[in-house]
């Protein structure tokens, strides 16, 4: 329930899920500074520990559907954030 309004928004469910499904994530202000710092030692520590993969499937269709993909990463990954999966472009 939005505290200003008094209706409920599904703002912050979408966004979260936004999130999830492109590997980022959401951060809450709490208005305070250490909040703040916290959040931004966060984002700068994805930033300096981000790796890009590439994935090309061996038969790509170009359909415009959306295609699931899975990593799986060895046990000595901490944790991992990826999209779910990728639309094929159509041609």
């Amino acid at each position: 329930m939005d505290s200003q309004t008094g209706f409920f928004s599904p703002g912050s469910k979408i966004l979260g899920d936004l999130a999830a499904e492109s590997g980022g994530r959401v951060f809450r202000a709490d208005g305070s500074e250490a909040g703040m710092d916290d959040d931004l030692r966060i984002i700068e520590s994805d930033l300096r520990n981000q790796y890009r993969l590439i994935y090309r499937p061996s038969e790509l269709m170009h359909d415009g559907s959306f295609h699931r993909i899975a990593l799986l990463a060895p046990e000595r990954a901490d944790t991992i954030r990826i999209r779910s999966g990728y639309y094929a472009p159509v041609h």
